[in-house]
């Protein structure tokens, strides 16, 4: 007589929705703190960011201006607020390239008009911080800086770069040699801790990123 093998019971069985249930708080939990860690994270990558965008165009400006042995000026942008609260964030610059050699009379927002009589496309030469703005990096503000008078009437606020690629800002403008600029993490003052980066500028074009806690002398 022959006899057909037992049937083997289906182990293949599926999540219950108790097991499901779990799986899914598990996936919740570790999405909402890496949400949490990336939102302490962003504001810092934002301003760090910022900070190399600033040095890079200071190197732009320094270029064109060898290049064309015409002045150039990066024009600062207060932010909206002047960084009082950690709510305040924000300002920006402006790249312009002068009419002359020493003593530009007029200047004009990169990149360089060909036509003068066509309208002027001033968004390469623009950049700003704030809500809304072309570069908005939330939570980064860009520090009230020190006097900085120019070279020339109308320079105010203005790093001003000769054909040699050097500052034309006079000694005045200078604090222990160098221009400093600083962009500070807003939302980092909110949680009572120092967070900031700051751009020094010499007057030989020496341009480099510093913590302002530490700076070179």
């Amino acid at each position: 007589m022959h006899l057909r093998p037992r049937a083997r019971p289906d182990r293949r069985a599926g999540f219950t929705l108790v097991e499901l249930g779990v799986v899914i708080a598990i996936l919740a939990i570790t999405a909402a703190l890496g949400v949490g860690a990336l939102q302490d994270h962003l504001p810092r990558y934002h301003m760090v960011s910022a900070a190399k965008r600033l040095k890079a165009d200071v190197h732009q400006l320094q270029a064109l201006s060898t290049a064309t042995g015409r002045q150039t000026r990066l024009r600062l942008m207060a932010a909206p607020g002047n960084c009082a609260t950690p709510e305040d964030w924000g300002g920006g610059w402006v790249l312009e390239i002068g009419d002359a050699s020493r003593g530009s009379t007029r200047w004009d927002i990169l990149p360089p008009d060909v036509d003068p009589d066509a309208t002027a496309d001033d968004s390469e030469g623009t950049v700003s911080l704030s809500r809304d703005g072309n570069a908005e990096a939330p939570w980064t503000c860009l520090v009230p800086w020190g006097t900085i008078t120019g070279p020339s009437p109308g320079d105010q606020d203005a790093l001003v770069i000769n054909s040699r690629g050097y500052l034309d800002n006079p000694p005045a403008d200078l604090d222990r040699g160098y221009i400093r600029l600083t962009l500070r993490n807003q939302r980092a003052v909110a949680q009572g801790v120092q967070d900031e980066v700051m751009l020094l500028v010499s007057a030989a074009g020496a341009v480099r990123l510093a913590s302002p806690t530490a700076p070179p002398r």
